[in-house]
């Protein structure tokens, strides 16, 4: 029986209008479906149907007690009565089929509850000076944090570092390069200015170690996890920027690197002016994909490589897990799999200032993707 004619059937029973032969057809087709498991019978019909058997059987049972009591009509009262059981039994499969689904969607309601207070991430970082002290920037008061000699660091009322030159003499014997790093949790992002005028933005999980000041004849920072960058013109010192086995250099020019090591890769797209990725130049609109020592070259939206910096998730087309290592790091969760989701791919688009429900509806919505969320864990099942 099509879906279609059942539910129209399953109208004719509840309103009375059903033939006996339609009002057994639709007993009997629905305990079938229930013995499979398929239910496809909105909540507020199925009572609806349920009443309506329980209605019946009441009636078959009244009938048949007032049969003639010869052997032809008790024959034919055991019969109808066999056949109210029968419709007994349906009828308890209908209530429990109602009261498992009420639970289900109790706990798929906890779940997107629970999800929705699982918020999204803020600026927030670390930055551990040369010596090794540590300053929580999302704790720190705006103003000058610390002091280095000839160099003074502010955080700034947009919650952004900013180095600038300053007359602290500091320990002036000690000629090395000061290092400093500045850490973002899972959850956390910041944006930095540095010594040159260069600014960089920090997604999540990423760090950045570089010294307080440029003085050689190159700049050059180191970069795990994902940064954009705005580097201020110097032809005379190249900008470099090394993750892992890359190194990108420019002389100034706006660009995106993404380099986490749970990716298996290193993503440098352009957006303006030139870059050199190894031995590899780069124009504008171009990505570089690094997987171990091979690098492949395509024209890409560039705009979707800096969704993050603009406060976006945009999906087309995207890998599944790639998409949750991202939703992972911004909202920190810890994700699993239970079953084979391999090859799943979704669009779509989404604020990052959403909580989580709001990103997990858009790939509910877009794909055969379902989600499980206890605590900070999110189990993702085909």
């Amino acid at each position: 029986m099509e879906r279609e004619q059942f539910l129209f059937l399953i109208d004719n029973y509840i309103n009375g209008t059903a033939s006996e032969a339609d009002q057994l057809l639709v007993e009997l087709y629905y305990e079938k479906l229930q013995t499979k498991g398929e239910v496809f019978v909105a909540p507020e019909k199925e009572e609806l149907l349920k009443f309506a058997i329980l209605e019946k059987i009441k009636a078959g049972l009244d009938e048949g007690d007032i049969e003639k009591v010869d052997k032809r009509g008790t024959r034919i009262v055991i019969l109808s009565r066999l056949k109210w059981i029968s419709a007994a039994a349906i009828l308890i499969v209908v209530g429990m089929t109602l009261w498992f689904n009420q639970i289900q969607l109790k706990k798929a309601a906890d779940n997107i509850d629970y999800a929705s207070k699982i918020l999204p991430g803020t600026n927030k970082a670390i930055l551990i000076l040369d010596d090794g002290s540590r300053i929580d920037l999302d704790k720190a008061g705006n103003g000058v944090i610390a002091k280095q000699t000839g160099l003074s660091i502010e955080k700034t009322g947009d919650g952004s570092l900013v180095y600038s030159k300053s007359n602290f003499k500091g320990d002036e014997s000690d000629n090395r390069i000061k290092y400093l790093t500045v850490l973002t949790p899972k959850g956390g992002k910041y944006e930095i200015t540095l010594s040159d005028g260069t600014k960089v933005w920090l997604n999540s999980a990423s760090s950045m170690r570089y010294p307080s000041s440029f003085n050689g004849k190159e700049r050059r920072i180191e970069l795990k996890g994902e940064g954009y960058f705005e580097v201020s013109h110097d032809s005379s010192r190249p900008f470099i920027v090394s993750s892992d086995n890359q190194e990108v250099k420019v002389l100034g020019t706006h660009f995106n690197i993404s380099a986490y090591d749970d990716d298996g890769y290193i993503k440098t797209t352009l957006l303006q002016g030139s870059v050199k990725v190894n031995a590899t130049y780069l124009k504008p609109g171009q990505q570089a994909t690094l997987i171990e020592k091979n690098i492949v070259v395509k024209e890409v939206d560039v705009q979707n490589a800096i969704d993050w910096k603009n406060g976006k998730f945009i999906l087309k087309d995207d890998d599944l897990k790639t998409i949750m290592r991202k939703l992972s790091r911004w909202y920190d969760i810890e994700v699993e799999y239970s079953g084979n989701v391999d090859g799943l791919s979704f669009g779509g688009r989404v604020s990052r200032s959403k909580n989580l429900s709001e990103a997990l509806e858009v790939l509910r919505l877009t794909g055969d993707v379902k989600f499980k969320v206890v605590g900070r864990r999110v189990t993702v099942m085909p």
